[in-house]
């Protein structure tokens, strides 16, 4: 019998790495928010004390608000895995959610370990030049909408990116270890 010895962040590494995949590769968008959403709750759940991002976090939530915070930000997940109270609904799913938690995920797992993984690197520049208003004035954003950063790199290709995903090894080792979890 096989074992992996497996830490949380590890899981929730591996559980965002593989929703990133997913949604690039366009497999089923279901199966890809409840990844990402399930890494999202392990990430938070480390971070309580600390970081626990913005969806699953009290405090960034008027008072009074939390519970229909909570239930907005959980729906589909909780539509996707539990059928005890609600076995005759159906639900109007928006996809493009699972981006939010996917990318509060990667950062996330950034301010734990100190890097990005792969997945997670590709994940935050596609998120950056796609939604590039969401981004603070810096540096990073001149870089990120400078015209040739946004010729060369085809948002809505996803085909390519799930190609870039697969690149990883192309790169130096010690620039995957300084980089990469």
């Amino acid at each position: 019998m096989i074992t992996e010895k497996l830490t949380k962040l590890d899981v929730a590494r591996r559980q965002i790495d593989e929703a990133i995949r997913m949604l690039f590769e366009r497999r089923d968008s279901v199966s890809t928010h409840t990844v990402a959403s399930a890494a999202s709750q392990v990430l938070a759940d480390l971070g309580k004390g600390s970081f626990q991002g913005w969806t699953r976090n009290k405090a960034v939530v008027k008072p009074g608000r939390w519970k229909e915070w909570r239930d907005a930000i959980t729906k589909f997940e909780t539509f996707f895995k539990h059928a005890d109270h609600d076995a005759h609904e159906t639900c109007d799913f928006h996809p493009e959610i699972t981006q939010l938690f996917i990318i509060e995920s990667v950062e996330m797992l950034r301010v734990f370990t100190g890097k990005f993984s792969w997945e997670g690197m590709i994940f935050s520049l596609w998120f950056s030049i796609k939604y590039p208003e969401a981004l603070r004035e810096s540096e990073f954003k001149t870089a990120i909408t400078a015209q040739s950063a946004v010729s060369m790199f085809d948002v809505n290709d996803f085909a390519m990116i799930a190609d870039l995903l697969k690149m990883r090894d192309a790169f130096p080792q010690n620039t995957r270890d300084t980089l990469l979890v």
